[in-house]
C-alpha cells in the first residue's frame, strides 16, 4: 500500500531503501540485543542511514511494522518509539525542524499513517497500542496548530467513551494524557476543553479498573487546562468527588486497585497545587483519604499521599515568602505559581491544622525501613522524611513542640530498638534547616550530638549513616552548637568513620569534616590559630587518603570536597602543612588535564574533581606565600583549565587566579597579558550569573598587576564594566557589584581613571534613579527594599574610590559632588530604612569628602539637617560599626575646624 502511494519517481528515488523494508523487524530486533554490542551498534547506525534517506518509505515501514499484529512486539514498540522521535523534541529549535519536515510528507502518506495508527489503538497488544497513542498525540500536536487533522481532539474523546473496544479506549485516554503533557497542544486543547473534561472525568468514574486508571493519570496531567472549568463551583465538587472516590480504600470495588488509588491520589496532588485556593471545602475528606492511605493502603499509593502534604507545604511555603517579600502579613495575600487565576491567593494553612495529627503518621512511616533498599531508592521511609521536612520549613519552630516528645523518647534507645533510634535521627535532621538555634529545640540539640556520634559505630550500617547525615546538617545549620562544645570529640571520632566498610557511613563522615571547617572557617579571617589547627596534619593525611584510594568514584569526590573545606579553614599556623600541599594538588590537577574521558559520565566526574582542586588551590594560595616557580605553575594550569567547557571548572580556575594574585601583588603582572581576554570573557558572560561574579571580584583582585603591567589594559576593563552595566540579560543582584568595581579601580588607578569619571557617574545616578523609583512605586515591598539598600552600599564604595583615588586630578569636581552630596541626602533621609552596611559605607562617603575637600564641603554637607542628623544618630546607631565610621566623621570635622580656626 506505502509502495503503491509513494510510486514512480519516489519508487525510483528509494531504491536503494528496499534492504531496508525487507529486513526492517530483523533491523529493529538486533537494535535492542544487549549482548552483542557490534550488532547492536550497526543496526543503530542502519536506522540512523534510514532516517537520512527516503523519509516516505522510513516512516512507512515503521508504520506498516507496529500496525502488523504478526510481528514480534519488541519490534512493533521500538517501531513506535522511532516514529513517535520522528516529530519531538524537548529542545524547540529542533522540534520545529521535525514538524516541518512531518509536513513535507506527501499529505496521502501522512493520511494513510494517521489512519493505520488509530486502526492500531484496537490492538490486543498493549506495547503496540500504547506507543500507537503516542505517536497520534505528536502527529496531532503538529497538524492541528497548522489548520490540519480538524476533529481529532473530539475524535478522541469519542473512541476514550466507546465501550465495545476497551483497547481502543484505554490507547484514546493515553493519547490524551500524551496531549496534556505537550506544550504544543495547549491551545488546541484548551479549546476543547469541555469535551476532554467531560470523557476524562467519566473515565475516572467507569467500572472497568483499566479505564479508570488511564482516565485518572490523563485527568491529572490535563488538569492546568481544565482551569476555566473548575474554578467553577459545581464542576469543581463534582470532579473532586470523583477523584476521592477513586482514592479510597472503604468500599473498594472491582474497578478499584492499588494502581486506580494510586492515580487518583497523584491527581489530588495536581489538585492542590493547581487550585490551592478552591480546596479548603475538601480539606477534611482529603486528610481522612490520605491519613488512611499513609498508613494501611499499598506502599505506592501511601507515597502518593504524603506527596499530596509535601505539595501543600511547598505551596504553602511559597505564599508565605511572596507575602514576606512584598512587605505583608503572611496572612496576607501572595501570587502563587503554577494557579491558573492570577489573583491574589492567601495563605489557609492548612498545614499547620493537620501537623498535630499527620506527624505521629509520618513517625509510623520512618519506621518502615526497608534493609534491602539501595541509598537511591524511594520508598515510604523517606517519603516521609521529605513530608516532614517540608512541614518544618513551612511551620519552623512551631513544629516543635509536635515532634520534640517523640524524638526525645526515641532517640536514645538501646541497641535492640535501632528502627526507632534511626526514625528518631531522621525525624531530627529533617527539623534541623528550619528551626532556630537558641529556639526550642535548643536543649534537645546539644543532648543530641554525644547521641549521634556514639552510634557512628552502630553495628546497623543505615543507622550509622543516618547518625552521620544528621550531624552534617547540625554543622550546617546549627554550627555554633558542634564548633563550640564538641569539636574536640567531632575530630576524635568522625575521622575514624572515614574508613567504614559502608561507603554511605565514610560519605556522611565527609559531610560532618566538610561543614565543621565551613563552620570555623566562618570564625574570621586571618585567624592566627584556630580550633582545627592542632587536628589539621592528621584530618589531611585521613581525608587524602580516601579521596586517593580505590573506594567509589562518588565518596573519593566527597573527601576531596571535605578536604578542600579543610584546607579553606586552615589558620595561619597551618603555614608549613600548606606549602606542602600546593605542589601536591597541582600535581593532580596536571594529570587531570592529561586523562581522556571514554564517555560523558567519566567526563563528568573528571570535571567534578578539577573543580575541587581548583578550590584547595585557591585557599593554598590565600595562606601560603606563592614563589614564582609555584605562581607559574598555577597560571599555566589554571589557563589549561579556562579552556574546558564546564563552567564550575572555569569559574573555580578563575577564583583560584584572583588569589594567586592577591598573593603575588604587583608580581601578578606578568602574567596579565595571558589572563586578561579569559578574565574580560568571564566579567561579560552575562548569562552565567556565578561566572561574571566570580569574574568582577578576580579583576579586584588583580588590579595590582593590572597597574603594574600598564595603562594599556585600563580601556578594556572599564568598557566591559559599563556594557555589563547596561545588560538586560545580566542578573541584576550583579550590577551593584560592579558599580563597586569601579570604586575600587577607581583608587589603584588614580588619574588613570580621569577620563571614565563622566560615564561611569552618569550610569551610577540613573541605576538608582530607576531603583528609587520602583521602590516609590512599590513602598511595601521588602525584596525591592532590600536591592536598594544593596545597591546604597555598593554606589558608596564606588564614590569613596572616586573621591580618594582622584583627589589631586577631578577636572571640574563640583559637578560631581553634586551628584554626591544629592544621594548623601536621600539616604540621610531615609536612614531609618537604611542598612547598617549602607549607612557605615554612606558615612565613610561623608568622611573621604570632608577629608578632601576640607571646609567648603563640611560647610556644604552640613547645610543639609538630614545629613546633619543623619551623622548624630549614627554616633548613637546600635551597631558597633556605623558608630564608629560616625566617630571618625566627627573627629575629621573637628579637626577640620580647629585647623581653620589656627
Amino acid at each position: 500500500q506505502f509502495l503503491y502511494l509513494i510510486g514512480g519517481a519516489r519508487a525510483e528515488a528509494g531504491v536503494g531503501d528496499a534492504w531496508w523494508m525487507a529486513t526492517l523487524t530483523d533491523i529493529l530486533l538486533n537494535a535492542q540485543k544487549t549482548t552483542n554490542a557490534a550488532l547492536r551498534s550497526q543496526a543503530i547506525a542502519q536506522i540512523e542511514e534510514a532516517e537520512k534517506g527516503n523519509v516516505e518509505n522510513f516512516l512507512g515501514s515503521l508504520m506498516q511494522e507496529l500496525s502488523d499484529e504478526t510481528k514480534p512486539i519488541e519490534t512493533r514498540a521500538l517501531a513506535g518509539t522511532l516514529l513517535k522521535n520522528f516529530m519531538v523534541s524537548h529542545d524547540p529549535v529542533v522540534r520545529r525542524e521535525k514538524a516541518a519536515k512531518w509536513l513535507g510528507v506527501p499529505e496521502e502518506v501522512r493520511t494513510l499513517i494517521k489512519n493505520m495508527t488509530m486502526s492500531t489503538f484496537a490492538s490486543p497488544k498493549k506495547l503496540a497500542r500504547l506507543p500507537a497513542a503516542a505517536v497520534a498525540a505528536a502527529i496531532a500536536a503538529i497538524e492541528v496548530p497548522a489548520g490540519q487533522w480538524n476533529g481529532f481532539v473530539g475524535n478522541i474523546c469519542r473512541a476514550a467513551r466507546q465501550k465495545e473496544n476497551l483497547c481502543a479506549r484505554e490507547a484514546a485516554l493515553v493519547s490524551l494524557a500524551h496531549l496534556g503533557e505537550d506544550p504544543e497542544a495547549h491551545e488546541f486543547m484548551l479549546v476543547a476543553c469541555e469535551d476532554v473534561a467531560g470523557t476524562l472525568v467519566a473515565a475516572a468514574e467507569d467500572e472497568n479498573a483499566t479505564v479508570r486508571v488511564e482516565g485518572l493519570k490523563a485527568l491529572s496531567v490535563n488538569l492546568d487546562i481544565l482551569g476555566a472549568l473548575l474554578t467553577v463551583p459545581h464542576q469543581m465538587s463534582y470532579t473532586m468527588k470523583v477523584v476521592c472516590s477513586a482514592a479510597s480504600l472503604a468500599g473498594a470495588s472491582a474497578a478499584s486497585s492499588p494502581g486506580t488509588r494510586e492515580a487518583a491520589m497523584s491527581c489530588l496532588v495536581r489538585m492542590v497545587e493547581l487550585y490551592y485556593p478552591e480546596m479548603g471545602r475538601y480539606m477534611q475528606a482529603v486528610f481522612s483519604l490520605t491519613y488512611e492511605a499513609i498508613q494501611r493502603d499499598d506502599d505506592a499509593v501511601a507515597m502518593q499521599a504524603l506527596e499530596f502534604w509535601t505539595t501543600t507545604c511547598d505551596v504553602e511555603q511559597y505564599l508565605i515568602d511572596e507575602a514576606l517579600a512584598n512587605g505583608e502579613d503572611e496572612s496576607e495575600t501572595a501570587s502563587p505559581r503554577g494557579l491558573p487565576s492570577l489573583a491574589a491567593v492567601p495563605c489557609q494553612y492548612f498545614i499547620k491544622g493537620a501537623a498535630e495529627l499527620l506527624v505521629p503518621v509520618l513517625w509510623g512511616g520512618l519506621l518502615k525501613q526497608d534493609e534491602s533498599a539501595e541509598p537511591d531508592d524511594w520508598n515510604v521511609c523517606y517519603a516521609s522524611a521529605r513530608c516532614l521536612q517540608s512541614i518544618a520549613m513551612t511551620m519552623g519552630d512551631q513544629v516543635v513542640p509536635i515532634t520534640l516528645p517523640i524524638i526525645a523518647a526515641q532517640l536514645n534507645r538501646d541497641n535492640d530498638s535501632w528502627r526507632h533510634v534511626e526514625a528518631a535521627v531522621h525525624a531530627l535532621g529533617c527539623l534541623l534547616d528550619a528551626t532556630s538555634t537558641d529556639g526550642p529545640i535548643q536543649e534537645t540539640l546539644h543532648s543530641a550530638v554525644p547521641i549521634l556520634l556514639h552510634n557512628l559505630s552502630h553495628p546497623r550500617p543505615t543507622l550509622r549513616s543516618a547518625a552521620g547525615w544528621c550531624l552534617g546538617r547540625l554543622c550546617e545549620f546549627h554550627a555554633d552548637v558542634v564548633v563550640h562544645r564538641y569539636l574536640k570529640d567531632v575530630m576524635r571520632i568522625v575521622p575514624t568513620a572515614l574508613t567504614d566498610e559502608d561507603p554511605q557511613v565514610a560519605s556522611k563522615a565527609c559531610y560532618v569534616l566538610f561543614g565543621t571547617a565551613r563552620a570555623v572557617a566562618q570564625c574570621g579571617d586571618d585567624q592566627q590559630t584556630n580550633d582545627i589547627s592542632k587536628h589539621f596534619a592528621p584530618l589531611v593525611e585521613a581525608l587524602y587518603n580516601v579521596a586517593t584510594g580505590t573506594w567509589s568514584p562518588a565518596l573519593r569526590k566527597h573527601a576531596w570536597e571535605a578536604l578542600a573545606a579543610v584546607v579553606g579553614s586552615a589558620a595561619k599556623d597551618c603555614a608549613p602543612h600548606l606549602v606542602q600541599l600546593l605542589p601536591t594538588f597541582l600535581a593532580y590537577l596536571e594529570s587531570s588535564l592529561a586523562k581522556t574521558a571514554p564517555n560523558a559520565v567519566q567526563e563528568a566526574h573528571i570535571w567534578d574533581v578539577q573543580s575541587i582542586f581548583c578550590s584547595v588551590v585557591h585557599a593554598l594560595c590565600r595562606n601560603v606565600a606563592v614563589t614564582r616557580p609555584l605562581g607559574d605553575r598555577v597560571m599555566t594550569t589554571m589557563l589549561k583549565l579556562m579552556e574546558t567547557r564546564n563552567s564550575a571548572v572555569r569559574r573555580n580556575a578563575i577564583m583560584a587566579i584572583g588569589a594567586l594574585a592577591l598573593s603575588l601583588g604587583v608580581d601578578f603582572k606578568r602574567y596579565v597579558d595571558a589572563f586578561l581576554p579569559h578574565l574580560l570573557d568571564g566579567v561579560q558572560n552575562h548569562r552565567e550569573a556565578g561566572m561574571c561574579s566570580a569574574s568582577l571580584l578576580t579583576l579586584l583582585q588583580c588590579m595590582d598587576g593590572v597597574t603594574g603591567a600598564g595603562l594599556q589594559h585600563y580601556e578594556g576593563i572599564m568598557v566591559a564594566l559599563l556594557q555589563n552595566l547596561k545588560s538586560q540579560e545580566l542578573d541584576p543582584h550583579i550590577k551593584p557589584k560592579i558599580i563597586a568595581a569601579f570604586g575600587d579601580v577607581a583608587l589603584q588607578a588614580g588619574d588613570r581613571f580621569s577620563p571614565f569619571v563622566l560615564s561611569v557617574m552618569k550610569a551610577v545616578g540613573y541605576a538608582m534613579r530607576v531603583v528609587q523609583a520602583e521602590v516609590d512605586k512599590h513602598p511595601r515591598s521588602e525584596e525591592l527594599r532590600d536591592y536598594l539598600n544593596d545597591l546604597r552600599e555598593h554606589v558608596c564604595v564606588c564614590y569613596t574610590g572616586i573621591v580618594l583615588g582622584l583627589k589631586t586630578t577631578l577636572q571640574d569636581p563640583q559637578r560631581y559632588l553634586h551628584q554626591i552630596l544629592q544621594e548623601l541626602q536621600r539616604i540621610a533621609a531615609d536612614r531609618a530604612g537604611t542598612t547598617p552596611a549602607a549607612y557605615r559605607n554612606a558615612l565613610q562617603v561623608v568622611h573621604d569628602v570632608v577629608h578632601v575637600y576640607k571646609a567648603n564641603m563640611k560647610e556644604e554637607l552640613l547645610k543639609s539637617t538630614d545629613i546633619e542628623e543623619f551623622i548624630r544618630d549614627g554616633a548613637a546607631h546600635p551597631n558597633p560599626e556605623v558608630r564608629e565610621a560616625a566617630e571618625l566623621v566627627v573627629t575629621k570635622m573637628a579637626r577640620i575646624d580647629f585647623l581653620a580656626a589656627a
